[in-house]
């Protein structure tokens, strides 16, 4: 029987060429993220897909995502009454077409009904749809207090305030 003097120095050779591959990942992964993680851009998007996997979580025993959610809260207010698509679509931070399609899916699920006003396309909330709005409005205090439990106090306000601040600031 030939024994291969070098053969524990092959798989020795080996172990350190693996060795070496992971640890270059798991630095240059984390050197990345972090430099990332700089990023005022990259941070916010993360953290909105972040916040949208707990806000989706908090409105699905009512059946809606959460941006249909909260466009249905802003026209179930009694307030709000006939509230354009264009108003609505300002109010929430989102195109108009895209409102349009949130719209179109409200009035289809029987929560909403569309009028025309001149040139102006409203939306009013259906009886379905207030009484639906109401309970909505537990979902976003408990999704408000998830994330208070996860930040800590007054800590989602202040940065509520400040990513607004930025928003605005960014819009000019």
């Amino acid at each position: 029987m030939d024994i291969d003097p070098y053969a524990h120095d092959h798989d020795a050779l080996l172990l350190i060429d693996y060795l070496t591959s992971v640890s270059y990942l798991y630095i240059h992964t984390n050197m990345v993220s972090d430099h990332y993680c700089e990023c005022f851009y990259f941070s916010a998007a993360r953290l909105s897909r972040v916040l949208d996997r707990i806000a989706e979580e908090a409105f699905a025993p009512a059946g809606l995502s959460a941006p249909h959610a909260f466009a249905l809260m802003a026209i179930a207010d009694i307030d709000a009454e006939n509230l354009a698509i264009g108003d609505l679509a300002e109010l929430l931070g989102i195109d108009p077409s895209t409102m349009t399609r949130f719209a179109d899916s409200l009035v289809h699920k029987g929560l909403a009904i569309r009028s025309k006003n001149g040139r102006r396309t409203e939306l009013s909330a259906t009886e379905k749809g207030r009484n639906l709005g109401r309970e909505l409005i537990g979902n976003w205090r408990k999704l408000h207090e998830n994330i208070e439990a996860k930040l800590g106090p007054g800590e989602q306000d202040r940065l509520a305030k400040r990513l607004e601040k930025a928003r605005k600031l960014l819009e000019k």
